[in-house]
């Protein structure tokens, strides 16, 4: 197979200097082939001038190459005792260059290391070789090999924290699982990218409702779970608990103090995440993949370097994701169908004693006369 690399070499502004008599003139440039045979000892394989006249090649070609030729050659490179040989091509448009890198290998692998070395000296911002040019590398073959080779594990990480996010909100909240922690604004800015082919309403609520977690992007992600911010359920947990308290003065200093702690603003990610064993720096593992994630998602420039970093946090937090998974599967679940259970009973409680008060209320009368009746009989026996 051959494996390229391509590279843009745009001229900087020519040099003017002034002679003794001050005058200007141009600094003629060493040319860019030239140049790039010395730094990596390369051959190149163009006809000579006697050679294109013996194979007659027309004039009007020639002068053609003062503006568009190619340059065709080849170098070695020994890295790690490994050695190999490498084709390139310039393509000279005026003054600017483009030239390809190409390795015919039958391993992807084992031109990386020979690649990078060569990236490593025409993408030098202080190379003195090449301060007369702008590189820009147009096609990274290096770039290409790590975001495939990182990709799988993106994927399956970006799959995990989405099952993480439904099992949560799910159980909690179940139909209304992205509605009860955030603005409407927020939905109507995620719902917009959902897209429907049906203009029933209870329709596109449905598809709202399956693909909502598909379509949070990592910023919309990372105001999600991490922005502070006062939502319903506080309001209900303030509620729950004057109905719970009828009598402030009876409440404890420390149990008022809890309360007011748990009803200032918060994250989702402390509301519903904190207690699954997960990292206290997640919020910011969380940013760190999502800029190296862009990267990739994007097919931008990608080194080895990079690719190490990300792999290290995925592997990480996606052991800790399987963790928080399985504490969601059992022992989560079954807290929440012991607190709903509860709540339930206390419902059904509440229920019958109110029941209870209003049938004693309406006996009231009952009673008072069944009274008064008793007071009659005992008077009228004495």
């Amino acid at each position: 197979m051959l494996i390229t690399n391509s590279y843009v070499f745009l001229r900087k502004e020519e040099e003017l200097k002034k002679d003794k008599d001050g005058n200007y003139y141009i600094v003629l440039k060493t040319s860019l082939s030239d140049t790039f045979k010395k730094i990596f000892n390369a051959t190149d394989n163009n006809l000579t001038l006697e050679e294109i006249k013996d194979n007659n090649v027309h004039v009007e070609k020639r002068l053609q190459d003062l503006f568009y030729r190619i340059i065709r050659g080849t170098f070695k490179l020994n890295i790690n005792d490994k050695a190999m040989e490498i084709k390139y091509k310039f393509i000279v448009v005026n003054s600017t260059h483009y030239l390809d890198i190409i390795i015919e290998t039958n391993q992807k692998a084992s031109a990386i290391p020979f690649l990078e070395h060569i990236n490593s000296i025409l993408l030098k911002e202080d190379s003195k070789d090449l301060k007369d040019y702008i590189v820009i590398p147009s096609y990274d073959y290096v770039s290409e090999y790590y975001c495939d080779k990182i990709y799988p594990k993106l994927n399956s990480f970006e799959r995990k924290l989405r099952k993480l996010l439904y099992l949560i909100y799910t159980s909690q909240f179940e139909k209304e699982y992205f509605k009860k922690t955030t603005s409407e604004e927020f939905q109507k800015k995620v719902k917009e990218k959902i897209q429907t082919k049906t203009n029933n309403k209870r329709k596109k609520e449905i598809d709202q409702i399956k693909n909502f977690f598909y379509y949070l992007d990592f910023g919309t992600l990372q105001e999600f779970l991490f922005e502070k911010r006062w939502t319903d359920l506080e309001v209900a947990d303030v509620n729950e608990f004057l109905d719970d308290n009828a009598d402030l003065s009876k409440v404890t200093d420390k149990e008022l103090r809890e309360m007011i702690s748990n009803i200032r603003p918060k994250s989702d990610w402390e509301r519903f995440f904190e207690n699954k064993k997960l990292s206290e720096n997640m919020e910011d593992t969380i940013k760190q993949i999502g800029k190296l994630r862009n990267i990739v998602a994007h097919n931008k420039m990608f080194n080895k370097e990079q690719f190490e970093c990300l792999k290290v946090l995925l592997i990480d937090t996606s052991k800790i994701l399987d963790e928080a998974i399985a504490i969601t599967e059992s022992k989560d679940f079954i807290d929440i169908n012991t607190e709903k259970f509860e709540k339930s009973m206390k419902d059904i409680r509440n229920r019958l004693s109110k029941f209870i008060q209003s049938v004693a209320d309406s006996m009231s009368p009952v009673r008072e006369a069944f009274a008064d009746l008793r007071k009659q009989y005992q008077q009228l026996n004495k």
